[in-house]
């Protein structure tokens, strides 16, 4: 199933029609949606801590959400751990995505990857 991200705006947004439709979504699907918008607790932030101090997180490569915009993402069992949601850059250049190529226009570059898509 892919996965959604959501901005704080639109979980208020959805969390407000579910406020005035109670049919909108299920009990179970608003209260974990008011989870993600819910502040970081003094535990999320020591796990983002750690995590901003792992050795592969770098600017403008592998960066994690800032926990005070209520968009970092941690994921906490029962092991000795915890996942948290970072981002990987993905650089365009040199491919069939990369917005300074000044040789094709948006539309030409949309075609070929039309083209790609359907040779696959």
């Amino acid at each position: 199933m892919p996965h959604v991200y959501l901005t704080n705006e639109d979980l208020d947004a959805i969390l407000a029609r579910a406020a005035a439709d109670p049919d909108f979504l299920s009990k179970s699907a608003v209260e974990q949606l008011g989870e993600r918008r819910a502040p970081a607790t003094k535990r999320d932030m020591k796990i983002l801590d750690i995590a901003q101090d792992m050795r592969y997180v770098r600017d403008g490569e592998v960066e994690i959400d800032n926990p005070c915009d209520g968009i970092a993402t941690i994921s906490e069992g029962d092991d000795n751990g915890a996942y948290v949601l970072a981002w990987v850059w993905a650089d365009f250049s040199g491919t069939d995505l990369d917005k300074e190529d000044e040789s094709k226009s948006a539309h030409e570059r949309l075609e070929d990857e039309i083209d790609a898509v359907e040779a696959a």
